[in-house]
């Protein structure tokens, strides 16, 4: 089996003469042109996550959560819950626990902008979210 490599539709010869329609060369045909391979350059490293990208993900984890949550006592949406506050079970339950996590989050920023902590995950955020209870 022969090692192909995609070439140019035209390129020049170490003579001059210009190679025009091939696809693909053999490595013998390449080098019996005087065609050499560009090297191709390794991939960069993938660019980490800028700190408002983290924030903007760690808010929408924390959003899907909630909304996860409320859906399982049938509601749309946390949102949905807090409009039947008082009218329906659990509803109350969920707003309560909403705002406890809302104010986690506030309290993870604080240290991360105080310089007391690292900037965190959004999976490690959702791991110190307060544990959602039903009322008795």
């Amino acid at each position: 089996m022969t090692d192909y490599f995609p070439a140019p539709k035209k390129f020049r010869t170490e003579d001059g003469r210009v190679i025009i329609g091939f696809d693909k060369l053999s490595l013998a045909e390449q080098h019996a042109y005087g065609y050499e391979p560009v090297p191709v350059p390794a991939p960069a490293d993938p660019v980490p996550p800028s700190p408002e990208q983290i924030q903007a993900e760690t808010k929408q984890a924390i959003q899907d959560m909630l909304d996860n949550k409320a859906k399982d006592y049938e509601f749309d949406s946390i949102h949905t819950a807090g409009i039947w506050r008082g009218l329906r079970p659990h509803a109350e339950d969920l707003v309560l626990w909403g705002a406890a996590c809302w104010n986690k989050a506030g309290e993870i920023r604080a240290a991360v902008m105080a310089g007391e902590r690292s900037m965190p995950t959004p999976e490690q955020v959702l791991a110190e979210m307060p544990e959602f209870q039903e009322a008795s």
